[in-house]
């Protein structure tokens, strides 16, 4: 599977939940990942990303998030994520959270 952008309301965006009454930034599809690298919350609180997260999640996508901010990082504990570290092409070694897609 190519790698690409997901824009949101892009159509593989809008089958996420990605979409942009709810998200601004992008998301990163590597093969059967989805880096969840820079997207902000429109409405914070509402459960949007826990939704989103499920979605790709459910979809059967390994969910990686490169160095999350305190905020993010509390939100991806509470849904099984795990710390781990991840060889970058850019940045060397970097933290991510990751929660490995359903077999």
């Amino acid at each position: 599977m190519k790698d690409f952008k997901i824009d949101p309301d892009s159509p593989f965006g809008k089958e996420l939940g990605f979409t942009t009454n709810k998200f601004s930034g992008w998301l990163w599809r590597k093969g059967n990942v989805i880096y969840v690298s820079f997207i902000v919350s429109l409405s914070e609180s509402r459960g949007n990303l826990r939704n989103l997260l499920k979605n790709i999640h459910e979809k059967g996508f390994t969910i990686k998030i490169p160095t999350p901010f305190p905020r993010m990082e509390k939100i991806c504990e509470r849904l099984g994520f795990k710390h781990k570290t991840e060889k970058n092409e850019m940045f060397g070694v970097i933290e991510i959270m990751e929660l490995e897609g359903k077999k």
